[in-house]
């Protein structure tokens, strides 16, 4: 009998219209919640690639997919990328803080090759890094690339190369 009571006024019953009401706010309420979680949920997933896994690394790759980062405190620039051997792919300008993404196909690739970086340091000298060491026509491979400023103001370029 206590199931019956009005919350309210705990001696009268609640009216099967009242109950039956407060039900169906509860469930607006709850769907509402729900419908704000899935939202936030979903901004959270395409904002990270993913949600508790990288989406894109269910898409089959094709080529060699390069992240260069830029923790350093100056702006990129006048850098390419070598591949194929004689291959240049100019690369855009980095401002500090941002990242970019660049994908080079190797499907003429002939032989076994690798991909390196070239920029020009302050001083006007041409630099080079080989930032992928060993690939092969058909390879699908992930390049991360982090480059921050050392102590003396260079940049230094730490590769992280994986095959998928």
């Amino acid at each position: 009998m206590t199931e019956d009571l009005d919350p309210k006024n705990q001696t009268e019953p609640a009216s099967e219209e009242e109950r039956r009401h407060k039900g169906q706010k509860r469930r607006w309420i709850m769907l509402a919640v729900l419908a704000v979680l899935v939202i936030l949920i979903a901004f959270d997933a395409a904002k990270q690639g993913g949600l508790f896994w990288n989406m894109n690394d269910s898409i089959k790759r094709e080529g060699i997919d390069i992240e260069i980062t830029n923790s350093s405190d100056q702006v990129l620039s006048g850098w390419q990328l070598i591949y194929d051997g004689n291959k240049k792919e100019p690369v855009s300008d980095i401002e500090p803080g941002h990242k970019l993404y660049i994908t080079l196909s190797n499907q003429e690739t002939e032989g076994e090759r690798q991909v390196v970086l070239q920029w020009s340091d302050k001083a006007g000298a041409v630099k080079e890094k080989v930032i992928l060491g060993y690939y092969k026509k058909g390879y699908d491979a992930q390049v991360l690339l982090s480059v921050r400023t050392d102590s003396d103001g260079s940049l230094l370029i730490e590769p992280r190369s994986s095959y998928y």
